[in-house]
């Protein structure tokens, strides 16, 4: 499938995101929702794994977030590149 439609599996949400760091899903917390039709607000949550459907979602301060149709530009990995120059000019 062509990633750059973000497969469109969550066509009806409202996804607000603020404080993003790394997006990636351990589920440390086992935080499983499998919801529909629901209005969800989730503020200070860490480690989310979502699949709603129809779902009105709002995150503050999230760490760890792995969202399916998610479309978010990735400049993290900008910034990691630069990190790992300075690192490696050290000497």
């Amino acid at each position: 499938m062509d990633t750059d439609t973000g497969m469109h599996q969550n066509q009806h949400n409202n996804q607000q995101f603020k404080i993003q760091h790394h997006n990636n899903n351990n589920n440390q917390h086992n935080n499983h929702l499998h919801n529909q039709h629901s209005n969800q607000q989730f503020k200070t949550l860490h480690n989310n794994h979502l699949h709603n459907q129809h779902s009105n979602q709002q995150f503050k301060t999230l760490h760890n977030n792995h969202l399916h149709n998610q479309h978010n530009n990735h400049k993290q990995s900008k910034d990691i590149k630069e990190v790992e120059n300075k690192e490696t000019k050290i000497s």
